[in-house]
This record gives C-alpha cells, structure tokens and sequence, in this order.
C-alpha cells in the first residue's frame, strides 16, 4: 500500500488538484522528509507533490537538488517537455510552487517545514 495524500479546491482557472506521495509512510512518519533511501518507495519511486491547476501540472520530487517539473498538459499531454527551466514559464513555476507550500500549510502537513531544496534556479524560492 501506498501513501498518497489529495485535495482538491476550486480556483479563478478551474479546480486545483494536489496529491503528496509519501510510499508506504503515514501520519507521524511523514512530518518530515527523509533523506534517500527513506524516502523512496520499494520500486525506487521517490516522495514527490503534484499539484494540477488549469493547463498545468507542477512536480517537486522530495529530494534534494532534483529539478522541478511543469507540464502543460493541454500542448503536452504525454509530459514529455519539462518547461520548469524555461524562462517564459518562471512565474507559473514560483505560482504552483507557492501554491503546493500553501496546501501543504494548509492542511496541516507538517513536512512542509522540511522540504529539500530544487534545482530549478530559474525561479528560485
């Protein structure tokens, strides 16, 4: 069994969907990140939290220095053209991103305050 955490909330751009993947860890062994290997799952998969808002789709893998990921799914359903490191997409990211810390604050995660840090210098925290 698997870990994984949703809301959804309705935004100007239509609904808001996040997910927290957490493998086989619940309630108190998830108010922090753990380095790797625990925090991967038994297929190597490691924690991540997507959120989905409109056209796009925001990825921050749980490990340190791991480059964010954007997806505009309606040009790029297959997510196949990370858009994280492109300039003309900084803002979406730092947005998404934002928003991913404000529902993680919001429902009480407490591993929020543990996050890694990304790679992704174009929009840095």
């Amino acid at each position: 069994m698997t870990s994984r955490r949703c809301s959804r909330t309705l935004t100007p751009n239509g609904p808001t969907t996040m997910t927290t993947f957490t493998a086989d860890q619940f309630g108190a062994n998830c108010d922090t990140v753990p380095a790797p290997p625990g925090n991967r799952h038994k297929s190597g998969v490691p924690w991540y939290v997507m959120i989905a808002e409109g056209r796009y789709k925001y990825i921050r893998t749980l490990e340190a220095n791991e480059p964010e990921e954007l997806y505009d799914l309606l040009a790029d359903p297959e997510e196949l053209t990370n858009l994280a490191f492109d300039p003309q997409h900084s803002a979406t990211v730092k947005k998404l991103r934002a928003a991913a810390i404000a529902e993680l604050k919001r429902t009480g995660a407490k591993m929020v305050d543990s996050l890694p840090p990304v790679a992704n210098a174009l929009a840095s925290e």
